[in-house]
């Protein structure tokens, strides 16, 4: 449970903050500059709010009037930077001891995230996704309150990334943790989280839960999301659904369908019949083993010929409206 109210001035930057919601995995989606990561920063308690109040599963961290404002070591916080800040002359082992005491959900955590084989490594000597994954073990050993993600994925190639995504998603349905993740990338926050909290230049300009994302979706989150169409199309039009993802790039649209889907919609043929149908430029349609499905399609959509994107039997199709 979230109850947060924040604010924080500085000479040329102003925060305004608020998330009140019990979905325990929120997301802080933005711009550059935005705000995302100076409000870890305030949740975590490295720098204090101007005014305001943070509750997390009512244990109050900061309360301006009732004068309370726990220390950073004190909030039960697990936070885990964008360029990690692992100890480059301690081994793999020695970083996360340094920080755990309870040596045996450290063991379940090392099993958990796969990193037993470079425990007697050093920093320079492991990969970025390994590095990140140190980092998020580190964070956990504490038994945190609440995890807080600083665009966990920005050092990252789109493979890593895209695999890293699959591999939290799991991991988070094993550890029942309260989590905040800041990212300017709109496909990580919604494969990961359940809450949606977007914020442009200090102020939140849109909230939603996963559930009710469509229907609360104004023009402003629209821009934000960077998706052209999206503007254009404005509210008659269907996002995400599971785990599938969208991509823009120049003037086409890229549509991925993620394994799970499979199960729900085998039969792709139906569907590639369905983009043929609706009069939409089909450029590419493939299968295979790993992404089950791949589609390309113009990204200048025909709005004369209603066109809109929806989802039908659990995938992302071009489709025309009456």
């Amino acid at each position: 449970m979230f109850d947060i109210w924040i604010e924080k001035s500085f000479s040329k930057f102003s925060l305004n903050l608020k998330i009140k919601t019990n979905f325990k995995k929120v997301a802080l989606f933005g711009p550059s500059g935005s705000g995302k990561s100076l409000s870890l920063k305030l949740i975590s308690g490295f720098i204090s709010p101007d005014k305001g109040y943070i509750n997390i599963d009512n244990i109050l961290f900061f309360d301006k009037d009732k004068k309370i404002n726990l220390p950073p070591h004190k909030r039960k916080v697990g936070y885990v930077f964008q360029d990690f800040l692992l100890f480059p002359h301690m081994t793999v082992f020695e970083n996360l001891k340094f920080f755990s005491k309870d040596i045996s959900y450290l063991d379940y955590l090392i099993k958990l995230f796969e990193i037993k084989d470079i425990l007697t490594k050093y920093p320079s000597e492991i990969s970025g996704g390994q590095k990140q994954r140190v980092a998020i073990v580190r964070a956990l050993s504490l038994h945190p309150k609440v995890l807080l993600l600083d665009e966990p994925f920005s050092a990252l190639n789109e493979a890593l990334r895209e695999k890293f995504l699959y591999f939290l998603h799991d991991v988070f349905k094993k550890i029942n943790i309260n989590v905040i993740f800041v990212s300017h990338n709109f496909e990580e926050v919604y494969s990961l989280c359940d809450y949606f909290v977007f914020l442009e230049r200090g102020k939140v300009v849109f909230e939603s839960s996963k559930e009710n994302f469509l229907n609360n979706l104004n023009l402003k989150a629209a821009k934000l999301l960077n998706y052209p169409f999206l503007i254009s199309l404005d509210k008659n039009i269907f996002l995400l659904k599971k785990d599938s993802i969208l991509k823009t790039e120049k003037s086409q649209i890229f549509i991925t369908l993620k394994v799970e889907d499979v199960y729900d919609f085998p039969d792709y043929k139906i569907i590639k019949g369905k983009i043929l149908n609706s009069n939409v430029n089909l450029l590419d349609f493939d299968l295979k083993k790993l992404e089950i499905a791949f589609f390309k399609v113009k990204k200048d959509i025909n709005l004369k010929d209603k066109i809109t994107l929806g989802i039908r039997e659990n995938c992302l199709i071009p489709i025309k409206t009456l």
